[in-house]
């Protein structure tokens, strides 16, 4: 089956125009080519890919996408979320944005579990037949043979140049989770494709930087940690990190926590805030790190005028942990959101 042309235009007129194959998705094919298609979460959840279908047609291949919710015509789309069936031109409330960088590209690769954490959290590896360049803080599609659409998963470590992708994944109740943390036949082989993300670290900026975390949130901070660290960073600007758990006993990481915090020589805090249980013993534990018992982002809200005012600010999580910390930043404490860098992952 040929390609067909898809055309993404936005409200100032400018256009995007790229090819889109037979099972590919028209967000993803688009970003491949180039195109500065709006994005956040790549797969159907956050809604920032909307469009509205001017002419063609199109193959929906997840109506129910909890991004939908917010259709206000039956010929509303999320562009992850739909094919084309034919020539296509689709329409944009918003603009085209800045190609992505580094560009998207797709690689084959084999997944093999590193470590269980927690019942409910492992570590997985993904060796690739060719490194895929990635940001600090971005994150990437998984998707498995026989299960249909991919997952988006953050790098916990900063190695753009090796083939080997490093991912926490929790558990969520669904195929791809029922897969890699039952008694699956791991190693198996897996498409990737990415980066994406725009909640990324650079140290160029020289700028601190306070992240707030929720569960499996904490991945993509971990990779911006271990970046900050290669580049010295900490030595010339004090950051923190605010990481929410339920309880002592669904901790995951603190022990990687603890020796950055170490090895930061005073210029990196890192915050363990238990919704639902006090610290207890990891207290004692763990030293080199502070706790408290309250959700995430009204513990780091608390501490909010401790911080150096020119700080970036961080954000990642569950949908509704981000939505709570956004309202907290930037309705009660002012902060600007061009000075705000987030990623929701529900």
């Amino acid at each position: 089956m040929s390609a067909h042309t898809v055309i993404v235009r936005d409200r100032a007129g400018e256009e995007a125009r790229f090819s889109v194959a037979a099972g590919e998705r028209v967000l993803h094919a688009g970003l491949m080519a180039g195109a500065g298609l709006p994005h956040e979460c790549a797969t159907g959840t956050c809604g920032s890919c909307r469009a509205r279908i001017e002419d063609g047609a199109v193959e929906r291949l997840w109506p129910e996408a909890p991004g939908a919710a917010r259709f206000r015509s039956d010929n509303d789309v999320l562009m992850c979320q739909v094919g084309a069936s034919a020539d296509l031109t689709l329409s944009l409330r918003g603009k085209l944005t800045c190609p992505p960088q580094p560009p998207v590209c797709a690689r084959a690769g084999i997944l093999s579990a590193s470590a269980r954490l927690t019942s409910e959290v492992g570590l997985f590896d993904v060796t690739l037949d060719a490194p895929l360049p990635y940001a600090a803080g971005q994150f990437a599609l998984v998707e498995f043979d026989g299960i249909a659409g991919p997952r988006a998963y953050s790098m916990i470590s900063y190695a753009p140049d090796e083939p080997v992708l490093k991912f926490l994944v929790r558990h969520g109740g669904g195929p791809a989770s029922a897969f890699l943390f039952g008694d699956s036949a791991l190693p198996a082989s897996v498409s990737v494709m990415g980066p994406f993300g725009a909640a990324v670290f650079d140290p160029s900026e020289a700028r601190p930087f306070v992240a707030i975390a929720g569960g499996s949130g904490i991945a993509g901070i971990l990779s911006i940690l271990d970046r900050a660290e290669a580049a010295g960073h900490f030595a010339r600007h004090p950051c923190a990190v605010y990481f929410g758990l339920r309880a002592p006993d669904t901790a995951y990481q603190l022990d990687t926590l603890a020796e950055l915090v170490a090895r930061a020589d005073g210029k990196l805090s890192v915050t363990i805030a238990y919704s639902d249980a006090e610290p207890g013993e990891d207290v004692a534990r763990y030293p080199a790190l502070e706790f408290a018992q309250g959700f995430v982002h009204e513990v780091a809200g608390a501490d909010h005028d401790a911080h150096p005012q020119d700080a970036i600010r961080y954000v990642a999580g569950p949908p509704k942990m981000v939505d709570a910390a956004m309202r907290l930043l930037v309705m009660e404490k002012k902060v600007s959101p061009t000075d705000i860098r987030y990623d929701k992952f529900g």
